[in-house]
């Protein structure tokens, strides 16, 4: 529901400076935030160094005699990005590119989600909440599960939100939000515009979403299906055109092109293995307590759900959101690869699709409040205050992710001596 002039009356800035300066602040605090982190990290073995050596491979024509089979994977549009910066600017070396590229993204995935606040909650009227709106983007960043009750491990046994290890992620996260919102307007019947040409978009979006990496196509294919039956059972069709034509069908055939050359013989159903492999193999906790992480992975979603039930239930997106989770979670806890267990492939399914159900709960807890965040009306329910207490949790448990990045890298741990 967009956000109109009675419900932010209070704020009487010009319409374009509530987005411009928002926006240009935001790309600053994106800069200042992630340049130093990624500095860091692009100059770890996993998962950075093993992309840009895969890159450097690629570009010198040597890839199939230099990188053993078991490190092969379908995606590499982080590679091929790198090797065209590097083509364009030769004095960047491949590791420059490669920095360049993921800072790139960090920037394109802030706009993205300013974008889906804009598009869902409404146009800004005033500074005030364009700079809301820019506070939660940066939010959505840096929020981790809540992993303050086990300091000395901050990822295994979790879901995760945010991490900084790997760059296919960071790729796919502005695709991932970008193509859950489309296929959430197919499936509502709003989205307008020039048929033929939403369906080229469509088909573009879903192309780059596999090819950065197929977690989420994997994740979202199930739940486009399941909704458009449930829809038809309600004879409520989506546009078919545009769900099977620009989503389904690239995505399908993106999957089954990638697992033709990847191979998927060595998937196999093992509830849990991957968590019971961690912590044989890191001498870590992943397979303890892992009931209590997922619902600290998953708390500032479901409390939102619970205090807002009675709209949320009615509200599209948001069940939409935690369907895709649903699945991705699954893929998380009961799939695993045989042959590269400790890999955990899979978990990224989960890890995408929390990131998706976090920015999709962030939008509608603030269009639930938007009058609340606009000062509009200055109380503040119970309901509201826990879950703002809920969100800070999540976030100072990611400025600890954040601070420990800096620092000494802790996925660093989890080097397999591939080569």
């Amino acid at each position: 529901m967009p956000v109109n002039d009675d419900d932010l009356r209070l704020i009487s800035q010009p319409a374009l400076t509530a987005l411009v300066v928002p926006v240009g602040l935001l790309v600053v605090l994106v800069s200042a935030l992630f340049v130093p982190v990624l500095s860091v990290v692009v100059g770890q073995p996993i998962d950075y160094g093993m992309r840009l050596y895969f890159a450097e491979a690629l570009h010198n024509g040597t890839f199939s005699q230099q990188i053993p089979a078991k490190l092969v994977t379908p995606h590499v549009l982080y590679e091929r990005l790198v090797i065209l910066l590097y083509q364009l600017t030769p004095a960047v070396g491949f590791r420059g590119a490669g920095f360049l590229v993921a800072f790139g993204f960090y920037i394109l995935l802030a706009l993205v989600l300013y974008w889906l606040f804009v598009e869902m909650v409404g146009t800004p009227t005033g500074l005030r909440a364009g700079m809301i709106y820019a506070v939660s983007v940066i939010v959505l960043m840096l929020v981790t599960p809540i992993t303050l009750f086990t300091p000395t491990n901050l990822y295994f046994g979790y879901i995760g939100i945010n991490v900084y290890h790997s760059p296919t992620i960071l790729l796919l996260k502005p695709f991932a939000v970008a193509l859950f919102y489309l296929s959430y307007r197919i499936l509502d019947r709003r989205l307008t515009g020039r048929r033929w040409f939403m369906l080229a978009c469509l088909v573009l979006v879903s192309v780059l979403c596999v090819e950065a990496k197929p977690s989420y196509g994997v994740v979202l294919v199930p739940v486009v299906l399941v909704a458009s039956l449930c829809q038809k059972r309600r004879h409520h069709s989506p546009d078919w055109l545009l769900l099977v034509g620009g989503i389904v069908a690239p995505i399908g055939l993106m999957l089954g092109g990638q697992a033709l050359s990847y191979g998927t013989e060595h998937l196999e159903v093992a509830p849990l293995a991957v968590f019971d492999a961690w912590s044989t193999r890191f001498n870590s906790d992943a397979s303890a307590n892992l009931l209590p992480k997922f619902t600290l992975s998953i708390l500032f979603p479901l409390v939102v759900y619970i205090t807002h039930f009675a709209r949320a239930k009615r509200t599209p997106y948001p069940n939409l959101a935690w369907l895709g989770f649903g699945f991705g979670a699954a893929y998380t806890y009961l799939l695993a690869e045989s042959d590269r267990v400790e890999f955990g492939n899979l978990t990224w399914c989960g890890q995408i699709a929390l990131f998706v159900l976090f920015v999709m709960s962030a939008i509608f807890f603030l269009e639930q409040n938007r009058r609340v965040l606009s000062a509009g009306v200055p109380e503040k329910t119970p309901a509201f205050m826990l879950c703002l207490g809920v969100s800070a949790l999540h976030l100072v448990s990611g400025i600890v992710w954040y601070e420990v990045h800096l620092s000494e890298m802790p996925i660093v741990d989890m080097q397999f001596k591939l080569w």
